[in-house]
């Protein structure tokens, strides 16, 4: 298997990840509601309120996660496309984008990361309910996206790699000892 087939490989598995990841934060938002719904029936204003902004910070990762999306299908993009063009400097002007794509998409795992913890303290200021239960969800959308930063990291290091094996491969100085 060829280095960029290694590459487009790990990065359909970190978008399945990224899939997994925003299937795991649609449940937090079910999870949520449905406390919302009985803390609401309850009259417990402030858990309702609490619960609320959870929410929204479950939300704002899933806005994380769609730009994570774009930015791993534009990196397999630049790979991808890479591999067809005629010349060394082609095939370079193609891939290098890819790592500004992967540093994006490392941002907003980073920033989504953050938002859970928001929201996990925001659960545990919530009195009453079943705070457990949004907690767990939560925890799992965190695993998700810990394990998706430590794979697109692999992946960024794999096309840094293989740009610089290309750039030796342009470059006849590259391999002269001194």
């Amino acid at each position: 298997m060829t280095e960029i087939a290694v590459i487009l490989n790990e990065l359909t598995a970190v978008a399945a990840g990224v899939e997994k990841a925003r299937n795991d934060a649609a449940t937090a938002c079910t999870v949520t509601e449905e406390e919302i719904r009985r803390t609401t029936a309850a009259d417990w204003n402030a858990s309702t309120e609490a619960l609320s902004e959870v929410l929204e910070a479950v939300g704002r990762v899933e806005s994380h996660l769609a730009t994570v999306t774009v930015c791993i299908n534009d990196a397999a993009t630049c790979v991808d496309t890479g591999r067809t063009l005629p010349s060394l400097l082609d095939i370079l002007a193609n891939i290098i984008p890819a790592i500004d794509r992967l540093s994006a998409a490392r941002d907003n795992i980073v920033a989504a990361i953050g938002q859970i913890d928001r929201a996990k303290t925001r659960v545990m200021r919530a009195k009453g309910g079943r705070p457990e239960h949004i907690t767990t969800a939560l925890d799992a959308v965190r695993t998700t996206l810990v394990s998706l930063g430590q794979r697109g990291g692999t992946v960024k290091q794999r096309v840094a790699a293989h740009i610089n094996r290309l750039r030796n491969i342009g470059n006849p100085n590259a391999n002269r000892q001194r």
